[in-house]
């Protein structure tokens, strides 16, 4: 027995050194979790700080996107009140000549390609709001945790928001273009409604976002301490008002000092001028 007593002592402080390793290898690889209550709270936060600032990217992404369909609507729009007018002319002057002249139908088919271009900066704008794989002009959804619990969610639903799902469709024949461009002008007018309303809605959860980026960037800041370059510099201004409170202090003081010499010497003047009155 005496002889398998010195084999068994190393095996288990070698268990318990290899244990001992693995627990601080785990506790450097989880970050600040030596400064963190026992239930991490604060790796939480700063997970929910990160998965913020992602949905607040995303967030941008999709309101710039739209912003950007927005003004190729309104050139869509002012194309689409060109195709009327002009084919109303080439009407017009059709019914005056028998040959068709070349020059306003070739306006026409100018006007056509335009139009058919407007519509592919429309989708080029839906497709390039896409971030972190998640893109709410293409109908993604995006699902937010709110709180620390992972009870509350934020649930923000996206819609496609290309030519074809803002009911904008691309025209190629010459004839018929008057009847065309009042239904392509009534459709344009309608989608660039439909972005608005979709914006203010972007706006909303952006602003909703951001409250909740604040919120836990304070309680973030708070769990670590107050330790920041702001309460520095907060501390450096409270020195500077103390030192401007004390020079205020020292200065009315002196002034009193010499109201006080100035009615000693006034009372002074006024004995003597009645020693004088006395005398004479």
């Amino acid at each position: 027995m005496s002889l398998k007593t010195p084999v068994s002592k190393p095996v288990a402080m070698h268990k318990e050194v290899a244990a001992a390793s693995e627990r601080d290898a785990a506790r450097h690889d989880r970050p600040h979790a030596a400064a963190a209550p026992p239930d991490d709270r604060a790796g939480t936060i700063q997970h929910l700080l990160g998965e913020l600032a992602s949905a607040a990217e995303i967030l941008q992404a999709a309101g710039d996107g739209i912003a950007s369909s927005q003004k190729w609507t309104r050139i869509g729009c002012a194309i689409a009140e060109l195709m009327r007018d002009a084919s109303r002319a080439f009407k017009m002057a059709k019914q005056a000549v028998c040959t068709p002249e070349p020059a306003p139908q070739a306006l026409l088919a100018s006007l056509i390609v335009q139009h058919n271009a407007v519509l592919e900066q429309i989708d080029g704008a839906a497709r390039d709001a896409a971030r972190y794989g998640v893109n709410l002009l293409m109908g993604d959804t995006l699902t937010l945790v709110s709180d620390e619990t992972g009870t509350s969610t934020l649930r923000m639903s996206g819609t496609v928001c290309d030519a074809a799902g803002l009911g904008l469709l691309p025209h190629s024949a010459v004839t018929g273009v008057e009847r065309a461009s009042e239904s392509i002008l009534g459709a344009l007018r309608a989608a660039n409604a439909a972005l608005r309303s979709r914006a203010q809605s972007i706006a909303a959860h952006r602003a909703t976002v951001q409250g909740r980026q604040q919120y836990f960037g304070n309680l973030q800041e708070m769990l670590n301490g107050g330790a920041s370059p702001a309460r520095a510099t907060t501390a450096s201004e409270e020195a500077a008002n103390s030192l401007a409170l004390s020079t205020r202090q020292a200065i009315a003081t002196s002034a009193l000092a010499l109201a006080q010499e100035s009615q000693t010497s006034i009372l002074r003047l006024l004995n003597r001028s009645n020693c004088f009155g006395q005398g004479s």
